[in-house]
């Protein structure tokens, strides 16, 4: 993978985090919310598998650019979920479809979610739930194409 750069939007350093069809994807290490691309490799795009409907085939098809731990995640979010809540489900399909839900750590969930975030695939959907413990979470959900 590629070496610690400049970050492109402060002073800090970034760190490789990935590849997507346009080069490798950095991250900044100072505020960890910079996110960008470098020109060069590639990595493969979403993708269906053939017993899934039409409609999955299409939605997979409009994404590109996203590794397949990203694509795990993008496809939870079909339906508006909070943090907590992605990660009940992502451990539920896991456990069922491992080659399609690779593991993950919650802190993994949260971080693949705001890689798509800022890769403008999933967005806030302005409203809020509450946790358990009474805080108010965060409702996410896929960015409609």
């Amino acid at each position: 993978m590629a070496d610690i750069i400049e970050c492109q939007r402060c002073p800090g350093m970034a760190a490789p985090i990935g590849t997507n069809r346009r080069g490798t994807i950095y991250r900044c290490g100072r505020t960890r919310s910079h996110v960008f691309t470098v020109e060069g490799a590639a990595v493969p795009s979403a993708h269906a598998r053939t017993e899934d409907p039409e409609t999955s085939h299409e939605a997979a098809a409009s994404v590109t650019g996203i590794t397949e731990k990203q694509q795990a995640v993008w496809l939870l979010l079909g339906e508006p979920r909070t943090d907590p809540d992605l990660a009940v489900e992502y451990m539920r399909r896991h456990r069922e479809q491992p080659d399609t839900f690779p593991k993950q750590s919650m802190s993994g969930l949260r971080t693949r979610r705001s890689e798509l975030v800022d890769a403008g695939k999933v967005h806030f959907t302005g409203e809020y739930l509450n946790t358990p413990s009474g805080r108010r979470a965060m409702l996410w959900q896929r960015t409609q194409i």
